[in-house]
């Protein structure tokens, strides 16, 4: 969990897409979306997920896709609209993912100070931290790559994908690939 669900909680009202295009709370069609990929990676490679790049990369986006919903949401006379909320879902994620980091990078550096009784009885070594260490080897490769798909999942939608159009965002072919196989998920998991 982000810690942008924080304010989700907190607001609750705020989840509601109010959108023709969909039925399902924000929330909901952010874990819809992460569990077709979670189908659809485990199906392709019959091997466990963990410590697997190209899961870690589309799962966190379909995590991370559409935070940025919850502070763009705007009432423009009869309908909902959510201009530009993948920028935002962008910031969020790579703060977030920063954030992440430097705090791994001083649990590791406390770490060497330690006992092995602190170590062992210790609440620090949390999910997020043990999640960092699986896409530590891969850090910079995984921000870049997520952060292109969130920043990307509404232009695969809404523009004809020509070449010209994908040169123009500077798109590497594995981006293109992940955030093929993401619009996919992306536009499946919906309530209509």
């Amino acid at each position: 969990m982000t810690r942008s669900w924080i304010y989700v909680y907190e607001n609750p009202d705020v989840d509601q897409h109010e959108s023709k295009h969909h039925k399902e709370t924000i929330s909901e069609h952010m874990v819809l979306v992460a569990e077709e990929i979670t189908n659809y990676i485990s199906e392709m490679c019959k091997m466990p997920l963990e410590n697997n790049k190209d899961y870690n990369i589309l799962a966190t986006s379909a995590t991370y896709h559409d935070l940025g919903k919850y502070w763009t949401k705007r009432y423009d006379k009869d309908k909902i609209n959510f201009n530009n909320h993948e920028n935002v879902s962008a910031v969020i994620f790579v703060s977030e993912m920063l954030l992440l980091q430097k705090q791994y990078e001083q649990y590791a550096q406390d770490f060497q100070t330690k006992t092995d009784e602190e170590i062992w009885y210790s609440d620090e070594l949390d999910e997020q931290l043990l999640y960092y260490n699986d896409i530590k080897h891969y850090f910079d490769e995984f921000l870049k790559k997520t952060t292109q798909i969130i920043l990307n999942h509404m232009f695969i939608k809404n523009e004809s994908v020509s070449e010209k159009a994908l040169k123009r965002r500077q798109l590497t072919d594995d981006e293109i690939d992940y955030l093929l196989l993401f619009s996919v998920a992306d536009n499946r998991c919906r309530v209509v």
